[in-house]
């Protein structure tokens, strides 16, 4: 049975996969920038093999649904041909030996912190650091097929990223003394955590957003949750998030508001036909899944 995933854990792992990566990078090398001989190759390829298996091991443990198939898919590629490799501005590289380091450097950003604080889960800087880290994550083409192009992507991807360490996270979660014109897009309850999920293009965009928070800050109290956090995703750069922060303190909320501000990128015509896609799909299998439901009644159970 496997170890628990705690900090230290996840860092063993890392260093194991950095040792293996190193020492394939290494040999990777020798063979190909000084004309090693064949016994350079096979250890290359001996030692990414297992760093790849250690990878999917670590992100599957960690129960990252996304980036996991993306993680096996590229696996899936390296077994073709380890040693592939590519002319860089003034060398070769080994392609799957950069693309492992991506990978878990991506985990490392994501899991690993050496502040006491934001490295026990229960603690909600943990949250907070989680959320301030996955910029890289949550604008990979790589994982996703597309950018980020609307409000709805930030909130999947940040909410399957946030899921892996809170199982409890809830979406739309219903609140025992409704505010008034608020929904919350997620929330964790072991936490007593609120997430509210913006995503702005342009200044106007911006300054709406900033309006509402502020008018209606003072709604923002609830006995169940006590902490609301507000991620702001720009496509380009619009606020700095003492700005936020700033207006925040000087509205002086009851309850802890944060506000985390996500430099993201300005999607693509390519990147908004996928995202369209998507949700013309989800929203065509919604009628047919109540229609289903409808079909099925007592009596046809029955019979």
């Amino acid at each position: 049975m496997a170890d628990p995933l705690t900090l230290p854990s996840i860092q063993a792992a890392i260093r194991a996969i950095q040792t293996r990566l190193n020492r394939a990078t290494s040999a990777g090398d020798n063979w190909l920038l000084f004309e090693g001989d064949a016994w350079d190759k096979r250890a290359c390829e001996s030692y990414l093999l297992d760093a790849w298996v250690l990878l999917v091991d670590l992100i599957a443990r960690l129960n990252h649904g996304p980036l996991l198939e993306f993680a096996k898919d590229e696996f899936e590629k390296c077994k073709n041909n380890p040693t592939a490799s590519e002319m860089g501005p003034e060398e070769p590289f080994l392609i799957w030996s950069g693309q492992a380091y991506s990978l878990m450097q991506m985990v490392q950003d994501l899991y690993v912190s050496d502040d006491p604080k934001t490295s026990d889960p229960k603690n909600v800087d943990h949250l907070l650091a989680i959320i301030r880290n996955s910029e890289y994550y949550i604008t990979s083409r790589a994982a996703f097929g597309w950018i980020p192009c609307r409000e709805d992507d930030v909130h999947r991807r940040l909410e399957g990223l946030l899921k892996c360490t809170y199982t409890d996270i809830l979406t739309k979660p219903p609140l025992a003394k409704p505010i008034k014109g608020f929904i919350p897009d997620s929330g964790i309850p072991s936490l007593n955590t609120l997430l509210e999920y913006k995503f702005i293009e342009t200044e106007a965009e911006g300054k709406t957003v900033i309006d509402q928070i502020f008018a209606d800050i003072g709604g923002y109290q609830t006995d169940a949750y006590d902490t609301f956090v507000f991620v702001i995703y720009e496509t380009v750069r619009l606020f700095a998030e003492g700005e936020w922060l700033a207006g925040i303190a000087a509205s002086k909320p009851r309850n802890r508001v944060e506000t985390i501000v996500i430099h993201g990128m300005l999607p693509t015509d390519d990147d908004k036909t996928l995202s369209s896609n998507l949700q013309d799909k989800r929203k065509a299998s919604v009628p047919a899944k109540q229609t289903d439901k409808k079909q099925s009644t007592p009596k046809d159970k029955a019979t």
